[in-house]
């Protein structure tokens, strides 16, 4: 096995998704700053990505260096590098409107990270307290995504509100 596929680099993936996360949510409460529900709603995700990462990294530094050289699935691997390998710029110049912006959203937010988050977190936290307030954390943060604020509930309204964009 190489370093390349051990629990330490899996860690390091998924932490860098998720500071990768924070700064996508950053540029999207810019983009629909016009829309203060919807900035808010933006904000508060964002400020769920800074709790995961703030886990992540409490969990591997309680780590042995027997755990974190452990062997793990090179599949994770390849799947947190494949989310990291879609270029934020590339992205964020996609979104045209709303609409655009939660489509994104939704979808890497229901992407194999969060499988991973919560396997990782299930395998390596033993107290119990903390394994259900993580689990807790990771399913109100995804029922907010998959239940967004009743504005943003109105498809029509979501695609007439445009992104800005700062060229």
């Amino acid at each position: 096995m190489s370093n390349n596929e051990s629990t330490a680099a899996l860690f390091e993936l998924m932490i860098n998704i998720e500071k990768k996360a924070q700064k996508f949510y950053q540029s999207l409460i810019e983009m629909f700053s016009h829309e203060p529900e919807v900035s808010e709603f933006w904000k508060k995700l964002m400020d769920d990505e800074i709790i995961q990462t703030q886990e992540l990294e409490e969990i591997r530094d309680a780590l042995t260096p027997d755990q974190l050289s452990s062997p793990t699935d090179p599949i994770n691997i390849q799947n947190m590098k494949e989310i990291l390998g879609h270029s934020t710029e590339d992205i964020l110049d996609s979104i045209n409107t709303l609409d655009d912006a939660y489509k994104t959203v939704h979808m890497f937010e229901n992407s194999e990270s969060s499988k991973i988050f919560q396997s990782l977190s299930m395998a390596f936290i033993t107290n119990e307290n903390r394994r259900k307030f993580i689990g807790t954390h990771l399913l109100n943060h995804l029922e907010a995504i998959n239940n967004p604020p009743d504005i943003m509930k109105d498809l029509d309204w979501r695609k007439s509100v445009k992104a800005i964009k700062n060229q």
